[in-house]
């Protein structure tokens, strides 16, 4: 069987772009307002995330609408990221924000922190 390859032809799929859906969870020892009081406060996110927060606009807790600017490390080098806080809702432990990274990659993040009984929750990424 012979082959001809047209290199000169349109791609007959053209490359679109590939959603990546990834969702983390875990079970911890902590009630789900004490694990909401980390997720909301810029000075608590350096505890439990890979990056240091340089800036909030406007500053004190996470509110729809603010901006953080963070600073990563990953292969020997800083990377400078920041997050579009896009809804607030402590009624539900919910917090959805965009992740601006490196490359022009953006992650469409929803945090949850589902209270499983006292003392102990459910934090989701996804």
């Amino acid at each position: 069987m012979d082959l001809a390859i047209d290199e000169g032809a349109p791609p007959q799929n053209p490359p679109q772009p590939m959603p990546v859906s990834v969702c983390p969870i875990a079970e911890v020892a902590a009630s789900a307002d004490h694990v909401w009081s980390f997720l909301v406060e810029p000075k608590q996110l350096d505890l439990w995330w890979d990056a240091k927060v340089t800036s909030a606009e406007p500053p004190g807790p996470l509110t729809a609408g603010q901006r953080i600017q963070a600073v990563t490390r990953a292969f020997g080098r800083d990377f400078h990221v920041w997050f579009q806080v896009i809804e607030v809702d402590p009624a539900h432990h919910r917090l959805r924000m965009d992740a601006h990274l490196p490359l022009g990659l953006v992650d469409h993040a929803t945090l949850t922190a589902t209270p499983l009984g006292p003392g102990r929750a459910r934090l989701s990424f996804g």
